[in-house]
């Protein structure tokens, strides 16, 4: 089978909330060589620093660094230039936190509601299920009994599974998930002809326990796992669905850390809710995971340097979608192998 799996990060700053990120900023770190980047990777991958990793490639790095040891990190920097993104965390949650109470819940009604800004679970979903064509499914229920709920759309042999919202702080990942299901539900050419070659099935937030909780003023705006309580450690909550899977399961340990893979492969309900819902269709031609920052179009492996064995393929393809996003918008992504 020549299947092409995608994961796709959008250029998004994450903000966050609560006051013990008071005063914490944002760097962008350069590293012009690969000494200097070997240095660097050490620096960051101190746990007692804290560091919250936002983009990490071979020419810079972009990290969110606690105010508290934000001294510390900097003096460890002084061999290596770096930018202040954003120089207080927290400003930005506030400044979202008035926007979200001068926005008060409403029934959306239009495209232009719906997209004018992160909207919750239900909204998406509700609104999606209204328009013409649109086939709602549930694939499974998350440890909080949420639903996790898709869109079928067409009438194809050929499968297409795209989700977003697998790390709850991503909140542009549902909004550009719910805005392809949109535009393929929709009456241009394009989307007409699309649909009569594949059926895509569209899961806007695949995690919706976390994606709630980001989004409550009482909850975290940087929160990335599940919410479902590692019963090993009481005090830690939440697993990485993306590291949950079956295939070359197992990195990420430490159940407080953002990475934790869960206690086994699919221990998730939301991973493993996919997992069946995938395995249960024909003809999967494409699997496309969208994230957020970076912009970029990475492809498999995540796991080895090694290529795939559809890598010329996926490389082709890839290429050809970050052509077409400048083409039509103007923004430049990268197309690239997951650990290149």
């Amino acid at each position: 089978m020549n299947l092409r799996v995608f994961t796709l990060y959008l250029l998004f700053r994450p903000i966050v909330s609560l006051p013990y990120l008071v005063k914490d900023q944002v760097l962008r770190i350069h590293s012009e060589n690969v000494y200097k980047r070997n240095l660097l990777e050490a620096i960051i991958s101190d746990p007692l620093l804290e560091l919250d990793i936002w983009k990490d490639d071979m020419s810079e790095v972009d990290v969110r660094v606690p105010s508290s040891h934000l001294p510390t990190f900097k003096d460890r920097l002084k061999n290596f230039e770096y930018t202040v993104l954003i120089d207080d965390v927290q400003s930005m949650v506030e400044a979202e936190q008035m926007e979200f109470a001068r926005r008060k819940k409403r029934d959306i009604q239009t495209e232009e509601e719906l997209f004018s800004g992160y909207q919750d679970t239900d909204t998406l979903i509700n609104y999606l299920s209204k328009l013409p064509g649109a086939q709602m499914f549930t694939l499974g229920y998350t440890y909080l009994d949420n639903p996790i709920q898709g869109v079928r759309i067409g009438t194809g042999s050929k499968n297409v599974v795209i989700n977003g919202g697998i790390h709850a702080r991503e909140w542009i990942s549902p909004a550009v998930t719910a805005y392809v299901a949109n535009y393929m539900l929709g009456s241009e050419m394009q989307a007409i002809d699309l649909r009569a070659k594949f059926t895509f099935h569209v899961i806007p937030v695949l995690n919706p326990d976390g994606y709630a909780y980001s989004r409550d003023a009482k909850g975290d705006r940087f929160w990335r796992k599940n919410r479902e309580p590692n019963l090993n450690n009481p005090n830690c909550t939440g697993t990485d669905i993306n590291r949950n899977f079956e295939y070359k399961w197992g990195n990420g340990d430490n159940e407080c850390g953002e990475g934790y893979a869960g206690t086994a492969p699919l221990s998730t309900k939301e991973a493993m809710a996919l997992d069946l819902y995938v395995k249960n269709l024909e003809n999967v031609v494409a699997y496309i995971d969208v994230h957020s920052y970076s912009q970029l179009w990475l492809f498999p492996y995540g796991w080895t340097t090694e290529a795939s064995p559809d890598s010329k393929n996926q490389m082709n393809a890839s290429v050809r979608a970050v052509e077409a996003i400048e083409r039509v918008h103007g923004t430049k992504f990268v197309a690239q192998r997951k650990t290149t």
